[in-house]
């Protein structure tokens, strides 16, 4: 366990790139799927999150996340600290959770290929309490998940599987698009939670 925790923690991520992921959220009996699409580059983030009859758009310099859905005019500004980091607004596992677990909360750990893609990755196990355990699989490559889930009294309850990840140039126009987004618009501080 202690080799393969070092070797992830030691894995370099890319300044900028795209990944699309898929996000399934409760048991098979109650299932919500939503498509995260990301633009990253260094500390400024562009989302956009679809479940399928609406768009959420998200950009972020790291301090301040701004939210707006598509054929709305109205952006909320949400102040982001150690309480609400980014990715809580668009329902995906922290980016860096893996990186901060401690060598008693992993229980297995391992190099392996995945079956179904072929896809080589590292695998890390983690318990942190007694019902919930979170899984990720790691691509060695870029240092970024590639699929993660959480198993809650052994039932999955949180899925994310990669579906594309792209290297982006560091002028892309994607952030350029974001930026000139959101200072056209009209922003409205609100609460996140009154917001949604």
């Amino acid at each position: 366990n202690k080799n393969v925790i070092s070797a992830m923690q030691s894995l370099s991520r890319p300044i900028a790139y795209h990944q699309i992921y898929t996000v399934t959220v409760g048991t098979d009996e109650d299932q919500v799927v939503h498509q995260v699409s990301l633009w990253i580059k260094g500390s400024l983030l562009h989302a956009e999150i679809s479940d399928g009859s609406q768009v959420r758009n998200i950009i972020s310099d790291s301090s301040t996340a701004y939210i707006w859905y598509d054929n709305d005019d109205s952006v909320i500004s949400v102040t982001l600290d150690d309480t609400m980091r980014t990715e809580d607004l668009f329902g995906i596992l922290n980016f860096d959770s893996h990186l901060t677990l401690t060598q008693d909360e992993v229980v297995d750990s391992a190099y392996m290929t995945l079956r179904d893609t072929n896809f080589p990755c590292i695998y890390i196990c983690a318990q942190r309490d007694m019902q919930n355990s979170f899984r990720y699989w790691i691509n060695p490559e870029t240092g970024l998940i590639y699929q993660a889930d959480v198993l809650e009294n052994s039932n999955r309850v949180y899925a994310l599987q990669q579906q594309l990840y792209e290297p982006l140039a560091l002028e892309d126009e994607t952030f350029e698009d974001a930026s000139v987004t959101k200072n056209k618009s009209k922003k409205t501080s609100m609460n996140f939670k009154t917001a949604f």
